[in-house]
C-alpha cells in the first residue's frame, strides 16, 4: 500500500523505490512525494509510479552521471539482463565519487543553485511545503536578520505530524543542531567534505555578512560531475 511504502521510506531514509510486476520486472519507480501528495487511499502503487531512467552495471559511469545531469532524474534504475532492478544510482552515490573526480579548483558557486529559496523563521510550516512543492526542491534556507540559520528539508516537513504542519512556525520545528554552512568562495570539495561529515544533502553558501547567496545539493554535485564524466567509459561496477 501507499502507507507502507511510505513508511518504508520513512524508516531506511530513502527517497525512491522500485515497483516490479509479479515476474519481479522493473515497471516504474516510486518517489516520496508521490505517496505523500497524491490521495495515496485512492490510488494504487502503479497508479503512483512514474517511469525512470534505466542502466546496465555494465554501462560507462559517464552515462549513469549524464543521467542526473542532463534529465532531471534524481536517480537511475539498475537492471540485470532480464529487466530485474539490482539497485539505484543516485546523487547520494556522486557524493562518494565527488572525491576522486573534482579537482581542487573546482568552486563551489559553479555547482550552486541561485538564488537560493530563503523564508524567515516564523513562516507557517504549511506555507514553506508548498513553496517547495510549487519551485520543486527539497530544502529552504531559513533566514533571521537577513543571516542563514537553518536549512528545513522537504522530508523534515512530509514526515511531520500533520498538527505540526498546520500549526507551527519553521523555527519550532528546526533541529538543534548548529548550521552547517560555508563560504561562498569554498571549493566543492570543501562542500562534499561537510556533506559527508554532517550526513546532510543541503549546504548554504553565505557571504561575508552570513547572507545566503545559493545552495549546493547532493543534486547539483551530481549534475556537475555528469557534465565532467560525459565521455567517461569506466563502468559502473
Amino acid at each position: 500500500s501507499p502507507q507502507l511504502c511510505a513508511s518504508l521510506m520513512h524508516q531506511n531514509a530513502i527517497r525512491h523505490l522500485p515497483v516490479v510486476d509479479s515476474q519481479n520486472k522493473f515497471i516504474g519507480l516510486l518517489h516520496d512525494t508521490m505517496v505523500l501528495h497524491k490521495s495515496p487511499s485512492t490510488l494504487s502503487i502503479v497508479a503512483l509510479c512514474a517511469p525512470a531512467r534505466t542502466i546496465t552495471p555494465n554501462d560507462p559511469l559517464g552515462k549513469a552521471l549524464g543521467i542526473l545531469s542532463t534529465s532531471g532524474s534524481e536517480c537511475a534504475v539498475v537492471l540485470d539482463k532480464q529487466q530485474k532492478p539490482i539497485g539505484l544510482f543516485t546523487s547520494t552515490d556522486a557524493i562518494f565519487l565527488a572525491q576522486h573526480i573534482l579537482p581542487a579548483s573546482c568552486a563551489a558557486r559553479r555547482a550552486a543553485s541561485t538564488p537560493a529559496l530563503t523564508i524567515g523563521s516564523d513562516t507557517q510550516a504549511l506555507e514553506v511545503l508548498t513553496q517547495m512543492l510549487r519551485h520543486s526542491v527539497r530544502h529552504s534556507v531559513v533566514v533571521e536578520d537577513a543571516r542563514a540559520c537553518g536549512v528545513v528539508s522537504y522530508r523534515d516537513l512530509a514526515f511531520s505530524k500533520p498538527e505540526d504542519i498546520w500549526n507551527c512556525t519553521i523555527k519550532s520545528l528546526m533541529q538543534t543542531q548548529e548550521l552547517v554552512s560555508c563560504n561562498e568562495r569554498s571549493s566543492l570539495l570543501h562542500v562534499v567534505g561537510l556533506m559527508k561529515q554532517h550526513n546532510i544533502g543541503c549546504v548554504p553558501l553565505v557571504n561575508n555578512d552570513g547572507a545566503p547567496t545559493g545552495v549546493v545539493t547532493r543534486t547539483d554535485i551530481a549534475h556537475m560531475l555528469g557534465l565532467m564524466t560525459l565521455h567517461d567509459s569506466t563502468p559502473i561496477t
